[in-house]
């Protein structure tokens, strides 16, 4: 049951007729896409349903085909060449996409996986602080000024519903704190981004944010870091420095922020 699927048209105007596609050339690798491309001769030969460039398949809207059966094998392995027809619902692109290929055991699966992201997401989003989940709103992208807890939580929640592996990945991110640093300093207005590149004053940092977050864990840089944590947070610095004297102040002072 697992191996079947079905030809599903993505516009009502393609449920009628049948449509005919055959093997595309690809003019990189020489050869026709039948999904046959890569066997051997010796191969070919043991094959129930040959594709070649002549051939002419026809597809239609509510055609199944069994991953069980030979013939439809071929035509399954074909189809992942075919241009009009998306491999699932999801990447279904209306502009040029006439059919795609509905798997439910495929559907369920994947549905099942977002599902447990989600989950995990929810239970990190759950041991956070009001300040904590503010800074990660920033990570993923939202603008917290001026918003209250409820909504900043039900931001978070959006984005985990809209794109739970995103935000999942973010949980996971070993650049997390200083992300969030990093989000800071730019909404504080102490590192400037402008012509596609972050300034602090008149000099120019880092041409983009992984290169911000490499000056950010440069200890060479540790005095700007210092002074930059003292900017935002000037309490939380004081009680760093005080606290771990011989320690590094630019991690602790980091760690402090969120």
């Amino acid at each position: 049951m697992a191996n079947r699927i079905r030809i599903v048209a993505t516009k009502a105007e393609y449920e009628t007729a049948p449509y005919y596609v055959s093997p595309k050339w690809d003019s990189v690798a020489k050869e026709f896409l039948t999904g046959q491309q890569h066997m051997t001769d010796v191969e070919k030969e043991s094959l129930v349903f040959k594709i070649d460039e002549d051939t002419s398949i026809p597809i239609k809207h509510g055609m199944e085909l069994n991953g069980d059966n030979p013939t439809d094998k071929e035509i399954i392995k074909f189809l992942k060449h075919v241009e009009i027809v998306s491999q699932t619902k999801s990447e279904v692109n209306g502009d040029y996409h006439r059919f795609y290929i509905e798997n439910k055991d495929d559907e369920a699966k994947d549905s099942i996986g977002k599902t447990n992201l989600k989950l995990e997401c929810y239970d990190y989003i759950r041991t956070l602080s009001l300040k904590e989940m503010a800074d990660f709103a920033r990570v993923l992208g939202t603008r917290v000024s001026n918003m209250s807890k409820s909504q900043i939580e039900a931001a978070i929640y959006e984005k985990v519903e809209d794109d739970p592996k995103f935000v999942c990945d973010s949980i996971k991110d070993s650049d997390l704190k200083i992300k969030i640093f990093i989000d800071k300093l730019i909404e504080e207005s102490i590192v400037v981004y402008k012509a596609s590149k972050y300034y602090y004053g008149d000099e120019m940092i880092a041409i983009n944010k992984d290169y911000l977050a490499e000056y950010v864990k440069d200890k060479s840089n540790a005095p700007v870091i210092n002074q930059w944590a003292k900017l935002i947070d000037p309490d939380s610095f004081k009680k760093v420095k005080k606290e771990k004297k011989s320690i590094d102040i630019v991690d602790q002072t980091i760690k402090q922020q969120i």
